[in-house]
C-alpha cells in the first residue's frame, strides 16, 4: 500500500493542503522540465543550490530559530535573476 493510500485509510489526509501542493507542483514541474533542457548545467546547479539553501533557512525559521525574514528574501530574488540572466543570454546566442 502506498504512503498516500495508507494516510487516507488512517484518516490523516488534509485535502486542502494536498490540493495546494498539487496546484503548486504541477506548474513547477512543467516549468522546471521545460527550462532544465535549455539552461546550462552550471546555472542549473547554482539555481538549485540557491533554492535549497533558501528552503533550508525557511525550515529553520519555522522550527523556531530566530532568523530575520530579511535573510530569506535574497534567495528567491537570486533565482529570478539567474533565470532572467539565462533567458537573456540564450536570446543573444540565437542567430537571426
Amino acid at each position: 500500500m502506498g504512503g498516500g493510500a495508507g494516510a487516507r485509510a488512517a484518516g490523516n489526509v488534509d485535502f486542502g493542503l494536498a490540493g495546494t501542493i498539487l496546484v503548486g507542483s504541477v506548474p513547477g514541474v512543467w516549468l522546471g522540465s521545460h527550462w532544465s533542457v535549455r539552461v546550462e548545467p552550471a546555472v542549473l546547479r547554482t539555481t538549485l543550490a540557491v533554492v535549497l539553501i533558501g528552503a533550508g533557512l525557511a525550515l529553520l525559521i519555522k522550527a523556531g530559530l530566530d532568523i530575520p525574514i530579511a535573510v530569506i528574501i535574497p534567495f528567491p530574488v537570486a533565482v529570478i535573476a539567474l533565470l532572467l540572466f539565462t533567458m537573456l543570454r540564450s536570446r543573444q546566442e540565437i542567430p537571426r
